[in-house]
């Protein structure tokens, strides 16, 4: 019976080579559309769930505002913000700054010379 149902569609693909492949490729880029779009949305929902307090956590980040037309945000802002926002911003109980810097590092791994080349170095209470 499966046989059958095979057959009778690979005879209607090769009669209708048009119709065919319009239906192919558009179940082909839904699908992939729909993978992508869930892919984002899994990878925003858990972000930062590593952290306990996850709920809790904020990024603040820099805008640049000097062409109008494209104004670009940036994830990283000067170092004296972070004590100045706990210092003058009520409900900032902590903070922690990170940085990611460019070009390669040598490390040592288990004994061996390891080249990193990209790498976050955060303050020690990250985890915190």
């Amino acid at each position: 019976m499966l046989k059958n149902y095979f057959k009778i569609a690979l005879r209607t693909l090769i009669k209708n080579k048009t119709y065919a492949l319009i239906n192919i490729l558009g179940l082909s880029i839904g699908i992939t559309c729909a993978s992508l779009i869930l892919f984002y949305v899994e990878d925003e929902l858990t972000y930062d769930q590593f952290n306990t307090k996850h709920e809790q956590i904020y990024r603040v980040v820099e805008s640049d505002h000097s062409d109008p037309s494209a104004v670009e945000y940036y994830g990283q802002t000067s170092p004296a913000v972070a004590t100045a926002m706990k210092n003058d911003v009520p409900g900032v109980n902590d903070f922690t700054r990170v940085y990611q810097p460019g070009g390669h590092r040598d490390i040592l791994w288990n004994g061996d010379k390891v080249q990193v080349r990209t790498y976050i170095v955060g303050e020690a209470n990250f985890f915190d």
